[in-house]
């Protein structure tokens, strides 16, 4: 894959997960290229209808 991913397995407190609030597992974070978040992607969402969303912007 040609994007960075990460995966971290700890407390909610902590780095990433605190950083982006991330409290439900899978959560997905796309940013753009200058690293801002454009998108949290809770789990049962679908990730093509927010690509959509984003690119209809």
């Amino acid at each position: 894959m040609s994007w960075t991913q990460t995966a971290e397995f700890t407390s909610a407190k902590e780095g990433i997960n605190r950083l982006y609030n991330v409290i439900e597992y899978p959560t997905l974070l796309l940013a753009d290229p200058d690293g801002i978040l454009l998108a949290k992607i809770k789990y049962g969402e679908r990730l093509d209808n927010k690509i959509g969303q984003l690119l209809a912007k």
